[in-house]
């Protein structure tokens, strides 16, 4: 019903229909040179398949726009996920958790000069909200959709293609590879936004990525205990080595939230509170 009236609001000047539907339900005919799905294709069950099925209702040289999220660029989220379970901060009440929650990281929602949600509708998005599904990257994304759409931008943008045209590999059916090659290389960067570092080899951040999404995991659970105690401190000691040096306020802040876990002194944050990752880029491709 929120929807609805949010949208009768534009219906004069645009022809609007809405669906009641599960999306894997849904059929058309039609095919759109926009299809957009913001904020729904990560955490998703299965997030390839979903992109694969929005593909379809792109017409060809249409766009297709979505977003992504992995498990380096939701780090610094999943680990204040963490910290709320750890404290106590969630319980039956859910207004009286957004509020706690909101009280906690309100230093930290302080450093971020573009947040236009409430704090306490941040705390109900991504700090109480159970996150079903998985995450899924931009290397992934592209991946699934190298046989039906080639990439064209992203925010942040990271890529640059010095490809000339009489090289043969640029009318190669599998353009997307550079794209992903080139993104894999740089995802370290996306663990923080006050930080970017130079290109480094593809395995350290498939490592990163997936140690950091092992942390988006345990991030699920909805108790703290020894055990999990006992694995944070694994992932986050192989995440510290696998930093480049030159992320030093990256490494300063987990090793804050680590000596945070063994105190529980409020000091130890200090570092920790200025720290958040590029956790959401947008992407958009050309149906083939």
């Amino acid at each position: 019903m929120a929807i609805k009236n949010l949208l009768l609001k534009f219906e004069s000047s645009i022809k609007i229909f809405l669906h009641e539907v599960d999306f894997f339900d849904f059929d058309s005919e039609a095919k759109f040179d926009f299809v957009i799905a913001e904020n729904v294709v990560p955490f998703q069950i299965e997030p390839s398949e979903f992109l694969l099925k929005l593909i379809n209702f792109v017409r060809p040289g249409g766009l297709l726009i979505f977003n992504c999220v992995d498990g380096v660029s939701m780090l610094s989220e999943s680990l204040r996920r963490i910290l709320c379970r750890k404290l106590n901060l969630i319980d039956s009440n859910l207004t009286a958790s957004a509020e706690r929650i909101a009280d906690f990281f309100s230093a930290d929602l302080d450093q971020l000069p573009g947040m236009s949600r409430k704090k306490t509708d941040w705390a109900i998005d991504q700090m109480i909200h159970p996150f079903g599904g998985r995450l899924i990257s931009i290397s992934e994304s592209l991946d699934s959709l190298m046989n039906f759409a080639r990439y064209l931008g992203s925010s942040p943008s990271f890529y640059t293609d010095w490809r000339w045209y009489k090289d043969p590999s640029f009318l190669n059916e599998e353009q997307n590879q550079p794209v992903i090659d080139s993104f894999t290389s740089l995802q370290h960067n996306l663990i923080d936004n006050r930080e970017t570092s130079v290109a480094r080899f593809i395995t350290e951040n498939n490592t990163l990525n997936e140690i950091s999404s092992k942390v988006f995991e345990l991030s699920k659970v909805n108790t703290w205990d020894h055990a999990l105690a006992q694995q944070l401190d694994i992932y986050c000691k192989a995440i510290l080595q696998n930093l480049s040096k030159e992320q030093i306020l990256t490494r300063q802040a987990l090793n804050g939230f680590c000596t945070f876990l063994e105190t529980s002194d409020g000091k130890d944050l200090t570092a920790f509170r200025n720290w958040w990752g590029r956790s959401m880029q947008y992407v958009s491709v050309v149906r083939i």
